[in-house]
């Protein structure tokens, strides 16, 4: 009798077994949706303890980890994951995820390549091909993949922001935004939140188109002033831009930012008025500072006019010597070129200018001259090496006064120590900055010997979703002629400009 019990019993732990493991499974997802990061970490490392075999946890636990923003630790789960289960689609996926959040592409890639080997049908393997080929600038294919993914699951939030990314602005590219934005995972909360208000901006202006380009000259010169004037080490380049058809402002050329910025005094002047709250975050230790979103109707760089676009308009002074920040990704229909020693910005109309956007790939390989660059959430990542092996990317920001190294990555090849040199973003001053011994840094062709300011740029990775060494910055780039073809996702950096 006593021995029946006991089979019975144990064919009721048995039974009730995958019940449990399914109920923890549901409440570590309900953690991990809700941001309740530690506590699904927690939750998923009992379960994989009682069950090292257990792939769907360690799954979500190599998704947690890159969410709480700790993208080694994903690394090292995710590997073990290959290696007790590489026949299973999901651990390959788990590998991708975490490749390439810490930048390594190709290899992300592969990972990908091998889940959908293992298993075509697999939603978050095509998702992870087309991140990948996003990033690469191959738009067509990666809208393919999405295209792909959104209809192997199209609940998944992340893959239908994906979609959305490579979607022309309509009203079905703000309706599938709006409708994933607040679930979507592997994204700054409150860059999601600024997300939200862009959405209700172009909502009000029914999906307008912003930027457009209404005249293409061939080509077009416009005059940069470099800051601090009478100097010959300037740290930073103002480009004119007539907002609303008003006086020339004199805004910060940055490649590093979107839109337009100005101060909510030149907003008054111009003509713009607040319709959004928004948050404006950036480089410094004060956090996102209050702002609002508002819309131009028409802005003028040069001869070239562009129809209406968003404008961020902030309360906090903007910079003492200029009057706002423009990226550069408002010229992205042209060919650039920073010709920084003449102070001067030239225009080319680009041979596929005005071809409808995200309809192509680049070509696999630079034209001669050109460096390849990576794309992440609209920055221009570019290939690095420091001192001749620590391979990187840096982040191209003409609106940066001084080259930067990540604090982590500058540990790791050199001795840092302190400096009381500082460092001011768009957040404020940044709270601690460090100098590193002289590196040589070699990207695009240019070897440059520098010591580097070291800062913590772990949020800005995470912003991004990809790990990035460092930033490019003017301390350098004041001495080169760039030019930029953002249709092709490729830059060419010279020491003396074009003749």
């Amino acid at each position: 009798m006593a021995f029946r019990l006991f089979l019975l019993l144990g064919g009721i732990a048995a039974l009730l077994a995958p019940i449990e493991e399914k109920s923890n499974l549901a409440t570590a997802k309900d953690y991990f949706f809700s941001r309740r990061l530690d506590a699904a970490q927690e939750t998923l490392r009992a379960m994989i303890t009682a069950d090292p075999g257990n792939l769907p946890a360690r799954y979500l636990l190599v998704r947690s980890l890159i969410e709480s923003n700790q993208p080694e630790a994903a690394l090292k789960e995710a590997q073990v994951a290959a290696e007790r289960a590489p026949s299973e689609a999901v651990a390959s996926v788990a590998l991708g995820d975490a490749r390439f959040r810490l930048g390594e592409f190709e290899a992300a890639l592969a990972a990908y390549r091998e889940a959908l080997r293992l298993n075509p049908r697999h939603p978050r393997a095509a998702l992870g091909v087309g991140r990948v080929l996003l990033s690469d600038f191959r738009f067509k294919s990666a809208k393919e993949y999405f295209t792909t993914a959104l209809a192997l699951d199209p609940r998944d939030a992340d893959i239908a922001l994906a979609m959305s990314s490579v979607m022309v602005r309509s009203a079905a590219q703000l309706a599938l935004e709006d409708q994933f934005v607040s679930a979507a995972t592997y994204r700054d909360r409150e860059e999601l939140d600024g997300t939200k208000a862009f959405i209700s901006l172009f909502s009000l202006k029914h999906s307008a188109q912003p930027f457009v380009p209404l005249n293409r000259p061939e080509a077009a010169t416009v005059k940069l002033e470099a800051v601090p004037p009478y100097t010959t080490l300037p740290t930073a380049f103002l480009l004119p831009l007539s907002i609303n058809n008003g006086e020339p402002r004199k805004l910060l050329l940055d490649t590093g930012a979107h839109g337009v910025l100005i101060s909510s005094r030149l907003a008054q002047l111009d003509g713009i008025e607040s319709q959004v709250p928004y948050r404006l975050g950036g480089l410094g230790g004060k956090g996102r500072l209050p702002s609002s979103l508002g819309w131009a109707d028409t802005f003028k760089i040069g001869e070239i006019r562009f129809g209406g676009g968003p404008v961020i308009v902030t309360e906090t002074p903007v910079a003492p010597m200029w009057e706002g920040i423009i990226g550069t990704d408002v010229l992205r229909d042209f060919l650039l070129t920073f010709d920084f020693p003449n102070n001067s910005l030239r225009i080319e109309k680009h041979s596929e200018s005005g071809a409808e956007p995200y309809s192509w790939d680049r070509a696999s390989e630079a034209r001669p001259g050109f460096t390849l660059l990576r794309l992440a959430e609209g920055k221009l990542l570019v290939p690095a090496t420091i001192n001749g092996r620590t391979i990187s990317h840096f982040i191209l920001d003409t609106g940066a006064a001084r080259n930067l190294i990540d604090r982590k990555l500058g540990q790791s090849i050199s001795k840092l120590t302190s400096t009381r040199r500082k460092i001011q973003g768009v957040s404020g001053q940044v709270e601690e900055v460090l100098k590193s011994e002289e590196l040589v840094l070699d990207f695009g062709g240019i070897r440059h010997r520098e010591s580097l300011m070291a800062v913590d740029l772990s949020e800005v990775s995470y912003a991004l979703g990809v790990e990035v060494g460092g930033v490019i910055g003017c301390s350098v780039l004041r001495d080169l002629c760039v030019t930029v073809d953002y249709h092709n996702g490729m830059a060419r950096f010279q020491r003396e400009a074009k003749p």
